[in-house]
């Protein structure tokens, strides 16, 4: 049986959140693996790991939504609005999370982790204020062959972190990083 360790402060106000959450996507991950052995969703894009999240995020009785249309702020300038997209959105209560993410590449490092990061966390600089109570860039990073260490690392100083561990010793990170 796959398991999640949740990484994260306890005054995380949204701790509660993020723990129902992301323990409904462990249990989607647990059923779809029982239906082929070595079947890994989060390796396969970030397409496929945004879905888990959003039927973890249904099934802990959120309202989800993938790709969602929205005025987004300029990279550059923040006063100019263009037509786009963010990964997830789902109201949970009263309050709106709204997440870009970014998927590991294999073979990573400490280095390209903080990359992903950073990339993702302009994107949800991106999404104006108005659109979610709590904005969260994300990295989904599945671990390959490189040295656990630059996962581990990287943990430390992400704000959660959801630790994904298969009986076969396969794991997957999911960082966040709140954006203030």
């Amino acid at each position: 049986m796959i398991s999640g360790t949740l990484k994260c402060d306890r005054r995380q106000k949204d701790r509660v959140v993020f723990e129902q959450w992301l323990e409904q996507t462990t249990a989607v991950v647990n059923e779809l693996s029982s239906w082929g052995d070595g079947y890994y969703p989060f390796h396969d894009n970030e397409l496929a790991g945004v879905s888990l999240l959003i039927a973890g995020a249904a099934r802990a009785g959120f309202a989800p939504i993938a790709e969602y249309k929205l005025r987004k702020r300029g990279k550059k300038n923040k006063r100019t609005r263009s037509d786009g997209r963010a990964d997830l959105w789902f109201l949970c209560s009263d309050r709106g999370y709204s997440f870009e993410f970014k998927r590991g590449w294999e073979d990573t490092n400490l280095l390209e982790l903080r990359r992903r990061m950073a990339s993702a966390y302009a994107d949800i600089e991106c999404v104006p204020v108005d659109e979610a109570d709590h904005r969260y860039a994300g990295v989904l990073a599945p671990v390959y062959a490189t040295s656990l260490k630059h996962y581990e690392d990287f943990a430390a100083e992400s704000d959660i972190v959801w630790d994904l561990k298969w009986p076969d010793e396969s794991r997957v990170f999911i960082y966040f990083k709140r954006h203030l």
